[in-house]
């Protein structure tokens, strides 16, 4: 019984394995049945394709000239759509070139307007003499000054407002120290040499104004030195944490405005002081220089000159080269005809009182004075001429005599000298407003100002104007006979300084070279 009952489970066991094996092998049989009926969807899928794959190179002509066909009808369509496009936006462009002109006109008439306002202003203070010009370039150095410094505030304005209110003030606080320096300085040797010439400076030096005048004359270079000082401490005081690099860029940026700007821009003063002819003369070279500039790159300009002005051509730059060389004599010629601008302001110079601004007879529009050597007429023959071919002489000398009846030129020093400042402003000059442009570019303006309408800023336009002043105080303090009637101030400076002793030395010294020179 135990054996049977035994053997009837083994059987049970048996058949239940049985029939789990069964049922795992129907599981699997019907997850084979699934994948073949997968694989043979997939692989009648791959059947059907197959056939057109095949079908294609068969057909081959017939379907490029369907697919030309097609291409075609799609070309036409594009073609026939832009040309719609373009029907349509037609209006609209011409309205847009419409205002592009107009813009362009307009921004032309106010740039031509401005620039003969501001011509007839300057010739009008200039024919007023010596000191209205200089009160004039004052001026507008000041508002070329007021642009930069508005440029660099514009920048961070959060952090401007945290340094205060004092800390804007001292920038132009600095810019005073500067005009008194260099202001300062040339009316002391002004002083000096009046003292020299007439033996008195005021009329009457007992005044409190006279006093206060001559003290801070005589301790003038002391006096800048403490103001600039006083400055120098109360920036370090208006320090505020978490500021200084901010504060210190603002203070470096004070002070190389004021070294390009209003240093360079000085010198034009200083050029007054040798004849106001030295101040005009270069100043219209420039002009001519920047509008043959723009006349020849418009007509002629092909080849990009330089990659921050993208509008100057070599063309321009060549073609302004050569007529600003070849006018400048036709402009010296003019100007050496008119005495006030040839006339020094200072050094034995006869002033008569004008009806208009009668100020000072040092600094009115009529002068008569004793011509000095750059000014003074030359006969240069033709043969005297070095380096020139004689066929050209020949040519020359035939013009000469058809036109004024002489083989020979009749010069001044003047003239020679205007055709080396004419090549500085044509070669050299130009680069003032290259550097300007990159200076604007690095700070994505297009102009440092809107003090005149169709320019832009005074630095706009003035900017080459500043580098040619600079290099006319240099020239004429090198190869240029003249007054040098600051040099003579300057002198006399050093000789007030002197114990008596010293000065009986060099009164001694000059005298013997006066004797030596048949002056005495």
């Amino acid at each position: 019984m135990t054996r049977s009952r035994s053997m009837s489970h083994d059987d049970d066991l048996d058949e239940s394995n049985f029939d789990l094996k069964h049922s795992h092998h129907q599981r699997r049989g019907h997850e084979c049945g699934q994948a073949g009926t997968d694989a043979n969807t997939v692989f009648n899928a791959r059947k059907a394709v197959q056939p057109i794959a095949v079908k294609i190179p068969q057909n081959n002509q017939s379907s490029n000239l369907n697919t030309a066909t097609t291409h075609n009808n799609n070309n036409n369509n594009n073609n026939n759509g832009q040309q719609q496009q373009q029907q349509q936006k037609s209006p609209r462009g011409a309205k847009k070139l419409a205002r592009n002109l107009s813009t362009k006109w307009s921004s032309f008439r106010a740039r031509t307007a401005s620039g003969l306002v501001l011509g007839a202003a300057a010739l009008f203070v200039l024919f007023h003499g010596a000191m209205a010009a200089m009160l004039m370039v004052f001026c507008a150095q000041t508002v070329m000054v007021k642009e930069l410094f508005d440029l660099s505030e514009s920048q961070e304005k959060q952090k401007l407002e945290l340094a205060g209110r004092w800390f804007r003030l001292q920038k132009w606080y600095f810019y005073f120290c500067a005009c008194f320096s260099l202001y300062g300085r040339m009316g002391r040797h002004f002083y000096l040499t009046s003292v020299a010439e007439r033996g008195e400076f005021f009329k009457n030096e007992n005044s409190a104004l006279a006093k206060l005048l001559i003290w801070t004359f005589n301790h003038h270079s002391f006096i800048c030195y403490s103001l600039y000082m006083g400055g120098f401490v109360t920036f370090v005081l208006l320090l505020r944490k978490g500021l200084f690099k901010y504060q210190f860029s603002q203070f470096a940026w004070t002070h190389t405005v004021i070294a390009i700007i209003f240093l360079q821009s000085s010198t034009a003063i200083a050029n007054m002081f040798e004849g106001i002819i030295w101040f005009l003369f270069p100043f219209l070279l420039v002009v001519v220089n920047d509008v043959m500039a723009y006349i020849c790159g418009k007509a002629f300009g092909k080849t990009q000159l330089i990659a921050l002005s993208p509008k100057k051509t070599w063309e321009g730059f060549l073609g302004a080269m050569v007529c600003t060389v070849f006018i400048a004599p036709v402009f010296s010629t003019l100007l050496c005809k008119f005495r006030f601008l040839t006339c020094p302001p200072m050094n034995r110079t006869v002033w008569h009182e004008s009806t208009l601004i009668p100020f000072d007879k040092y600094f009115l529009r009529r002068a008569e004075c004793e011509l000095k050597h750059p000014f003074l007429p030359t006969n240069f023959h033709i043969d005297d001429v070095p380096m020139v071919p004689f066929g050209m002489k020949m040519v020359l000398r035939f013009v000469l005599k058809f036109v004024y009846g002489r083989d020979y030129l009749v010069l001044t020093w003047f003239d020679i000298h205007a055709g080396f400042l004419a090549l500085f402003a044509s070669i050299v000059g130009p680069f003032g407003g290259f550097f300007a442009s990159g200076f604007k570019r690095a700070f994505k303006i297009d102009d440092f100002g809107h003090s005149i309408p169709g320019h832009g800023g005074f630095t706009d336009r003035l900017d080459v104007q500043t580098v040619m002043a600079a290099f006319v105080y240099f020239y004429i303090r090198n190869f240029v006979d003249l007054s040098m009637s600051l040099g003579t101030g300057r002198i006399l400076g050093k000789v007030e300084l002197m114990h008596d002793e010293d000065l009986v030395t060099v009164l001694k010294g000059i005298s013997r070279l006066a004797q030596e020179r048949g002056l005495l």
